[in-house]
């Protein structure tokens, strides 16, 4: 993993590098010039990047690095030279200016190069063989355990058997669904999500199945969250809180890949990639009789653990940082290196969800652009 620091208020642009960098590189949104040190005090820096907006402060950068560790950090200053006199090294082998209107893409190649070549690891790789940018994904965070869980839903993705997301509450297990989705061949059909706890057991398969006018009262012509889902997928949320009733009838519709809508007698082939999520411990439920075996085995051939953000902790200020601009696209506060230290300390029960309501809170009781230590309330 390569650590950069982007110094910069422009968290738009910084968002439009970060994604085009690849998977192993990290870059940090560094909206203060004396924030550097907290940096570089945390992080082994590879690259620093300073935004036009800084200079001639920017100047000052060596020192930061000088009295912050020993090592020689390079620095990429983006000026507002017009870009035909761009590239003038301002430190040999250490320093590089280019314009502040450089492509992305050529911002990209440099950086790459620029590590590469400082860190002694190989010989840059030719401009046609540089890395493509990752694909967009809803998964925030470069964690190793992000980047396992990314690689597994892209592997998942292409096959069309049932999944089980399981975890604690708030770690995304919605979120993850919708990316398996999203990565796969059926990413043109219908995403249908239910929750099934919300359902009322009584509504079940007129929810499911759909229904024919005059299959009861006021009944309408109309298809269920599995025909509409047809080419697609169906995400069933909490499926431990579905009843036992019900888990039979569900069953039935997973083995046969038929559904008839309640009121009528016509099967209606089907073709729908089941995804399941549960907050809950299945294997235990089976033992208490609260949850049928034969249908967990038949949703469970794989099987996603999500991880508690507590285990996590690097992905924090990625998840800060989104909700930040989320929340504020176009001046989203930045986060305080005392700030963060508190957050990484704390053990997040609730996960990503309760992270995102500590964040929302320290925006309404902060008027400054740095969220400090005492905005945190949790």
């Amino acid at each position: 993993m390569f650590y950069l620091c982007y110094i910069t208020t422009d968290s738009v642009r910084h968002h439009e590098l970060d994604i085009t960098l690849p998977p192993f590189y990290k870059l940090f949104q560094c909206s203060r010039l004396p924030f550097l040190r907290d940096y570089l005090q945390r992080y082994p820096l590879s690259l620093i990047i300073a935004d036009p907006g800084f200079y001639p402060e920017s100047s000052f950068i060596p020192d930061i690095i000088a009295q912050s560790q020993s090592r020689t950090v390079p620095v990429i200053h983006l000026s507002e030279a017009p870009f035909s006199s761009s590239l003038q090294p301002a430190q040999p082998e250490t320093s590089i200016t280019l314009s502040a209107q450089t492509p992305l893409s050529t911002l990209r190649k440099r950086i790459i190069r620029l590590i590469h070549q400082e860190e002694h690891l190989r010989p840059a790789p030719p401009d046609e063989t540089v890395p493509e940018p990752p694909e967009k994904t809803l998964l925030i965070g470069a964690s190793q355990s992000t980047r396992e869980l990314q690689k597994e839903i892209r592997l998942l993705s292409r096959e069309n058997h049932p999944i089980l997301i399981k975890g604690e509450t708030g770690t995304g297990k919605e979120l993850i669904a919708q990316e398996i989705h999203n990565t796969s061949c059926r990413k043109e059909g219908p995403y249908i999500a239910t929750n099934c706890a919300a359902n009322p057991p009584s509504l079940f398969e007129s929810l499911f199945w759909g229904t024919v006018r005059g299959a009861y009262t006021d009944a309408v012509h109309g298809p269920g969250f599995i025909e509409t889902a047809h080419g697609g997928s169906l995400f069933l949320d909490e499926i431990g809180d579905l009843d036992p009733g019900n888990q039979a009838k569900l069953l039935r519709a997973l083995e046969n890949k038929t559904i008839c809508r309640l009121g009528s007698h016509r099967k209606i082939p089907v073709d729908v990639r089941y995804i399941f999520a549960s907050n809950q411990d299945l294997e235990k439920k089976i033992q208490e009789e609260r949850f049928r075996k034969d249908l967990f085995y038949r949703i469970s051939a794989f099987k996603i653990q999500t991880v508690p953000l507590r285990d996590r902790e690097e992905d924090i200020l990625d998840l800060c940082e989104f909700f930040l601009t989320q929340e504020k696209p176009t001046s989203p506060p930045a986060i305080s290196a005392s700030a963060l230290e508190k957050l990484i300390s704390h053990p997040w029960p609730g996960n990503v969800r309760e992270l995102r309501n500590v964040i929302l809170r320290a925006l309404v009781y902060s008027n400054r652009k740095t969220i400090t230590r005492e905005d945190i309330r949790f």
